[in-house]
């Protein structure tokens, strides 16, 4: 850790005391919602030869309209063209290809969910040294040399910034279907989820689903919603038809897949919708009323239109983009809408981010020790240690652990005293982890990560609460709070940055990389004069919580 001008990229895991441990009575403040509108980006011919100046345009187009994410296909066949019997044989060019993309998105700050394709009943991507996609189902040795794939391309990938998550397979089905297949791919879903975890433990992980094979059409077992860092679906159903059906699905399906991913405590993502409709004004109309019902559900994080193919655009259906400009309906997806309303707001400018001056503090952990933090607190039977775990980056990280108790608090974090600041930010990484989805177990049981104090009161604090039966970002300030409407996955990183503001008297807290929820705090004009940072008045939780946190910074912002 250090105290210098050097520029602040680092993000923080730091935790704040909710001020209930002192008696300050905590009033609930409406949060509003966040979704996050992106867009499948496909390649001609999937082998993702376009030239630079056409990603650039589209990167460039898409950075200036506040889209921020997009998700590519890879398909199988490209990748691995060759079979080897001792490993994977992966393409040069393939892999090549796929790392410009994510330098060139990387570079207009656009965020890449990469997508395993796989086309069940056909056989798009599928290696001509593999018979069929059902074999990486009911065959251990074909499934070994998918599972092997899949590793070997997150490898050579997961160090990119861009890289955003993974999703293992696309629209896994099967007709006629039996029980054995429902088990089969069951399997298939979990051994995928390890094997991509095993290289990459920080990146989210999901699965295409599609509507019609889910838990809530009864395909599978409610426990696959478990199997997955998100619950990922595709759904083409028209918002403003009540009664639409399309691929033997309907809304009465979408609302049940809804509240039971509610009941499983995952996020859930819409990774494709869009209409093939030739009438513009409908399939505009479509979008604005598609993503107002996904902002309604109030658990959807992401959605990924489908789609946007810029070199063979006139001859694609679904396509968002004519060959020469954006389609009105893909300006719906610059709008972000608030809360539950029905109305977007207007395309938001790019958020800055914080400056950083000579009042910088630091800490990558890379020393081995806490030695340059002011200091630990701990409650008896809480940790606080660095070591070689699984870190975000470089080879050390913090580590944080309770105990767990059925009442009261408990603490394990780090503090340090820093100059007095009118407007500052904390930010890093953290990663809670759990093989359950109630680590908190009650309604109102809660745990901060990070607090930018002014030493007797909360000016900015990031943590998570238990509300809803789901466990959501919580911002806390001054003994008032907001949750937001997305749901924390536990096991993967996560970016987590609080900023504050005394002059505005305005706290504002960041997810990775998105802003999720912000706040009007009674401060008085109270300058930040401390930073915690680990697990902070952890409440009521009967379950004992580790915490690992990496890559701190703060610092003043302009």
């Amino acid at each position: 850790m250090m105290k210098h001008k050097a520029p602040l990229t680092l993000l923080v895991t730091l935790l704040l005391i909710s001020l209930a441990s002192f008696g300050v009575q905590v009033r609930p403040a409406q949060a509003q919602a966040t979704l996050v509108a992106g867009i499948n980006y496909l390649s001609s011919g999937n082998a993702w030869g376009e030239p630079n100046s056409t990603l650039t345009a589209d990167f460039s187009r898409f950075a200036k309209d506040g889209i921020k994410h997009i998700n590519v296909r890879i398909l199988w066949s490209v990748t691995e063209p060759t079979f080897s019997s001792s490993s994977a044989r992966l393409s040069t060019t393939a892999m090549n290809n796929y790392k410009r993309v994510l330098q060139i998105a990387d570079k207009y700050g656009i965020k890449v969910g990469i997508t395993f394709w796989t086309q069940f009943t056909y056989d798009l991507g599928l290696p001509t040294w593999v018979n069929d996609y059902y074999d990486i189902v009911s065959s251990s040795t074909v499934q070994g040399y998918y599972l092997r794939y899949l590793k070997a391309v997150v490898a050579q990938l997961k160090d990119y910034p861009a890289v955003d998550n993974w999703a293992v397979m696309n629209e896994p089905w099967k007709y006629p279907w039996t029980s054995q297949d429902k088990s089969q791919f069951q399997t298939l879903f979990q051994n995928s989820y390890t094997a991509v975890k095993s290289v990459d433990p920080k990146h989210m992980v999901a699965c295409r689903f599609t509507l019609s094979y889910t838990p809530a059409t009864g395909k599978y077992d409610q426990s696959v919603y478990k199997m997955f860092d998100a619950f990922a679906v595709t759904e083409y159903l028209d918002p403003a038809d009540p009664s639409s059906t399309r691929y033997h699905v309907t809304w009465s399906d979408w609302n049940t897949l809804v509240s039971q991913v509610k009941a499983a405590g995952v996020p859930l993502w819409v990774i494709e919708y869009g209409s093939d409709s030739k009438d513009s004004a409908f399939v505009t109309q479509f979008y604005k009323l598609s993503l107002q019902k996904f902002l309604s559900a109030g658990i959807i994080t992401i959605t990924y239109a489908w789609m946007w193919q810029a070199r063979e655009a006139s001859s694609m259906a679904f396509n968002i983009y004519s060959g020469t400009a954006p389609k009105p309906a893909y300006y719906e997806l610059t709008k972000y809408p608030e809360s539950s309303s029905t109305t977007p707001n207007p395309t938001p400018s790019p958020t800055p981010a914080p400056t950083p001056s000579d009042d910088a503090f630091e800490d990558n952990f890379e020393s081995g020790d806490a030695g340059a933090w002011s200091g630990s607190s701990k409650t008896s039977g809480e940790t606080v240690t660095i070591g070689k775990y699984t870190p975000y980056q470089g080879a050390y990280s913090a580590r944080f652990t309770t105990s767990g108790t059925s009442s009261g608090t408990e603490n394990a974090y780090l503090y340090e005293n820093v100059d007095p600041l009118q407007k500052a930010f904390a930010k890093g990484y953290v990663r809670i982890v759990s093989s359950t989805s109630s680590w908190l177990r009650d309604e109102g049981d809660r745990f901060y990560l990070i607090r930018l104090s002014d030493g007797t009161k909360s000016l900015a604090t990031a943590g998570i609460r238990r509300t809803g039966s789901t466990n959501r970002w919580e911002l806390y300030a001054a003994g008032s709070y907001v949750t937001s409407s997305k749901v924390v996955s536990a096991n993967s990183w996560h970016s987590v940055e609080i900023r504050y503001d005394a002059g505005q008297r305005l706290a504002e807290m960041y997810v990775d990389g998105t802003k999720v929820l912000q706040l009007t705090v009674n401060s008085g004009g109270a300058a930040a004069t401390h930073v915690d940072f680990g697990i902070l008045s952890a409440t009521n939780v009967q379950a004992g919580l580790t915490v690992y946190g990496d890559s701190l910074s703060s610092g003043p912002t302009v």
